[in-house]
């Protein structure tokens, strides 16, 4: 069309025109080539440009579009592998270019000076992985759970943390039953020391049990209070005697000395004398020995009193202080009663849209009533009054014998060459047997009053013997449920099984040490020792199994693609091969390949290891829903304490059948009040619900993949960002365009005769 508006104008002026106006007609055909080959390399360059990006991006797209098929088809990963991404880049963009052809005329001749691709974000990034696994399992995880999962366990989270509350509560009511009735026993026995202490202290100074006072014996050595009494009066008898007898012998003596002659100068023949009547002391060995009887005696039953009563103080003291012990455990014992009788409702955890669930409602009611019981442990504040009046009346008994036995002692003190004390001495001794004997007959070991203390314990602990007995048969129970799973720790595996889990761990620790995440600790596949700390564990478990069920329904965990991604991708042990194994067959059970998801659940490197740590939870699970059944079914024991050891006893024998059951049979019951199917499977996705996002588990999945694949997920690209320099001939004067292309943006440059331009373009999987 320019050409032929052209030649019309140039007609017309030749018309009659002169030289200058051909030189016009030049100048202006020359503006209008010049302006017409700019239009068209300017056209050609933006077709160029547009070309060449969508080149670079179907590049960039090719060389993703070359993922690992495996990978994929295995674990739903996409991650390059196969052609090398440089050639499928140069396919690409050699197919985006003209073929050359001499016989027609090339618009765009497009030429690739350099072509590159950079490929990064690995597979083995746990951040990518993490991604990845997200996008494949967003919208079917949630689904899968609740359809497959939630709808059977509905129900029996709320169950659960009743019965948990339930144990929970029994259990800290049970430590500090314990720890009440240990004070107690301190308390009585400090009781009887200070009810055994005058009987002690004066035992043989004062007879128990009394001795009649009536009648008397001869004076000698006194051994007791019976004896200074009854030997009182033969002493002054005696002593009355013998001084007479002194007397007369003195005043005989002194009448001889005044009738005697005087002295003469040769004495006469004396007659024979006439023998002088035997009137020395007869009794001074008996005489000397009651009074240094008597006085020891006093001297001993005064200190040994003093001793009694600051012995029975002591004693008191201690009582006291073991039975303000005994209260305050008590007052608590009150307000985790009063916390029973408190305790909220626990609601519902998950959406109606998972089920009814199979149970009823009635156990948790059954469970609630079973805590409403222990208020009838807590003892009321008329019982801890009369304990401390008995003691109070111990000190008063206490007091009254130190008094009288003090007394006693300054009255044998002054029975020494005293006469006319046989009376108070009998009264004196007759009052102190009296009430020793007493006290004794209330306050001792075997007194009144201390046995009706040692009733008001028995009787307050209904149930003792039996609740230990139980408690005896679980420890038992709990000890063959350990033997029994280590059996299956215990499984010998081959060289070739240990080689392979070696190598897996080998590939893990690598993977960690490049995500620069350190090694987690070894998790633990033994049962803790005590029975009731295995059962507070299954318990506090339970709870967290079944909050993460509920989070997965609820969409509200990460956790849950993790779980459900490993439970749809990864193997894991199957029962029969266990039995078969424990049998002695079941070959190839303890290759990594076999227990991929006990592996990146628990992470040991022993074979048999993991297989037992996974056993061991569904024991624990297992233990916690039977403990509940126990509770509700050992109701019939009625106190409160005796029903949790039958329950825990019942919890215990239970869930070691059910670990059985799963073995021999693949299948157990969820409950005796749930009759529905549950398989190893379904215990160990609720495992990885509840441990299945950690870096550590990140890594034993990717350790497994690479592994199982013979693959380096390190070299599994998910990102490509493809670069290429293209260049185009200028056909219309390249000097102009050069000089266009300094005055404006042609987002490229002009080297020579040819137009050239960089493009680059990125592309991930997600």
């Amino acid at each position: 069309m320019v050409s032929g508006m052209l030649g019309s104008i140039y007609r017309r002026l030749v018309r009659g025109s002169s030289g200058t106006v051909t030189i016009y007609l030049a100048a202006v055909m020359a503006g209008m080539i010049f302006l017409t080959g700019t239009l068209i390399d300017f056209g050609r360059i933006a077709a160029f440009r547009n070309q060449a990006e969508l080149a670079v991006k179907a590049g960039s797209r090719a060389v993703l579009s070359a993922y690992d098929p495996l990978l994929y088809q295995r674990y739903g990963l996409f991650g390059t592998g196969g052609s090398t991404s440089e050639a499928l880049l140069s396919e690409v963009l050699a197919g985006h270019t003209e073929t050359e052809d001499a016989d027609a005329l090339r618009l765009l001749d497009t030429e690739w000076s350099e072509a590159e691709v950079l490929e990064s974000r690995p597979l083995a990034a746990h951040g990518i992985f993490r991604r990845q696994v997200l996008e494949e399992m967003k919208y079917k995880a949630p689904i899968d759970l609740t359809i497959d999962l939630a709808s059977r366990f509905r129900g029996l989270p709320a169950l659960m943390k009743e019965a948990r509350k339930t144990s929970d509560l029994l259990e800290d009511m049970r430590t500090a039953y314990e720890k009440r009735e240990k004070a107690l026993d301190r308390a009585l026995r400090r009781q009887k020391e200070a009810g055994d202490s005058f009987a002690g202290s004066l035992r043989g100074l004062v007879p128990q049990p009394p001795t009649s006072l009536t009648g008397s014996k001869q004076a000698g050595d006194v051994r007791d209070t019976a004896d200074a009494a009854l030997m009182y009066g033969d002493y002054a008898a005696k002593r009355a005697e013998d001084a007479a007898r002194a007397e007369a012998r003195r005043l005989r003596e002194a009448e001889s000395a005044q009738h005697s002659p005087a002295p003469t100068a040769s004495p006469r023949p004396r007659p024979s004398p006439t023998p002088e009547p035997d009137d020395g002391p007869r009794y001074g060995a008996q005489i000397a020995a009651y009074e240094q009887g008597v006085q020891r005696l006093s001297g001993q039953l005064s200190a040994k009193a003093s001793q009694a009563s600051a012995a029975m103080e002591e004693a008191l003291a201690a009582a006291l202080r073991d039975i303000e012990e005994a209260g305050s455990a008590n007052r608590e014992m009150a307000r985790i009663a009063e916390t029973a009788e408190t305790a909220a409702q626990t609601p519902a955890e998950w959406p109606a849209e998972t089920g009814a669930g199979g149970f009823d409602g009635g156990e948790a009611g059954s469970l609630r009533e079973l805590r409403r019981t222990t208020a009838d442990m807590v003892l009321t504040d008329a019982y801890w009054t009369r304990y401390r009046d008995e003691l109070a009346g111990l000190r008063e008994s206490g007091g009254e014998l130190k008094a009288a036995a003090t007394s006693f002692a300054g009255t044998l003190g002054a029975a020494p060459g005293s006469s006319g004390m046989d009376g108070a001495l009998r009264q004196g001794a007759e009052r102190l047997q009296s009430l020793l004997s007493v006290f004794s007959g209330r306050y001792g070991a075997s007194g009144s009053v201390t046995a009706g203390r040692i009733d008001a314990l028995r009787s307050q602990r209904a149930g003792d013997e039996e609740r230990k007995a139980l408690e005896e048969r679980s420890r038992s129970a709990w000890s063959g449920a350990a033997a029994f799973l280590g059996t299956l720790s215990g499984l010998r595996s081959s060289p070739e099984e240990r080689q392979a889990f070696d190598r897996v761990r080998g590939l893990y620790e690598r993977n960690l040490s490049w995500n620069k995440v350190q090694v987690e600790a070894a998790a633990s596949a033994r049962l803790p020792v005590d029975a009731s700390e295995g059962r507070k564990a299954a318990f506090s478990s339970a709870d967290g199994w079944m909050d993460a069920l509920g989070d997965g329904v609820g969409g509200l965990r990460d956790a849950v693609y993790f779980a459900e991604y490993s439970y749809a991708r990864f193997t894991m042990a199957e029962p029969s091969a266990v039995r078969s194994m424990l049998n002695g067959g079941g070959a190839g059970l303890l290759m990594p390949h076999a227990q991929e998801n006990e592996y990146i659940l628990y992470g040991l490197g022993n074979p048999a290891a993991n297989i037992s740590a996974a056993y061991g939870e569904i024991f624990s699970l297992r233990l916690a829903v039977r403990t509940m059944e126990g509770l509700i079914e050992c109701r019939s024991y009625g106190h409160p304490l005796v029903v949790l050891a039958a329950a825990a006893l019942y919890g215990i024998s239970e869930a070691v059948k059910d670990i059985q059951g799963l073995l021999d049979k693949g299948v157990i019951p969820l409950s005796k009040y749930a009759k529905i199917d549950t398989y190893y499977k379904d215990y160990i996705r609720l495992f990885l619900l509840l441990h299945g996002g950690s870096d550590a588990q990140t890594a034993r999945r990717i350790a497994l993949i690479e592994d199982g694949l013979d693959v380096d997920l390190q070299e599994a690209y998910t990102y490509a960002s493809v670069r290429g320099v293209s260049s185009i001939r200028l056909w219309f004067l390249p000097g102009a365009a050069r000089l266009a292309g300094k005055t404006a943006s042609w987002k490229g440059t002009v080297k020579g005769s040819r137009y050239e331009a960089t493009y680059a373009a990125n592309y991930g999987y997600q």
